[in-house]
């Protein structure tokens, strides 16, 4: 945020090329922004946890960008409203929270996208996952809609 600041500050030449050298950092952020879910679930660390983010996000970069920047939105809403409260010990105590709660939010939301990603790349089914973790602890699942949980 702070480098395409500076770039529509210099303005002309210098600011289109300061903004042509950041569109291939940002493209890399968005490209690997799936490495730490890779990581945690599929137990695979450094550049194939990098490749396998890319692989991932094939197909899918213009909903992360969308799905950023509503979390994005979210947040700037939600945490410019702790500003509102009066006095300042009220407002850091709320900001406090609130930003824990949308860490956790977001979080949450990047974790469901990397499995959205798998589903549409590879045909990964959430339902069969669920069932091959219930046989490793020794309970069957079944997924209807009748039935939501261990059985």
């Amino acid at each position: 945020g702070v480098f395409i600041g500076i770039a529509v500050a210099l303005g002309g030449p210098l600011g289109l090329a300061a903004m042509v050298l950041l569109l291939p950092g940002i493209y890399l952020v968005i490209r690997f922004s799936l490495a730490s879910q890779v990581v945690m679930v599929e137990n695979v660390s450094g550049m194939a946890a990098l490749n396998r983010s890319g692989q991932l996000m094939r197909g899918n970069i213009w909903n992360m960008v969308i799905l950023g920047l509503i979390i994005g939105l979210i947040n700037l809403l939600i945490s410019t409203g702790a500003n509102f409260l009066p006095g300042v010990p009220l407002q850091v105590i709320v900001s406090t929270g609130v930003e824990a709660v949308l860490a956790i939010f977001a979080a949450s939301a990047f974790v469901i996208f990397y499995f959205s990603c798998r589903c549409k790349n590879e045909n990964f089914d959430l339902t069969l996952l669920a069932q091959a973790v219930g046989r490793e602890t020794g309970q069957t699942l079944t997924a209807g809609p009748e039935t939501a949980g261990p059985t």
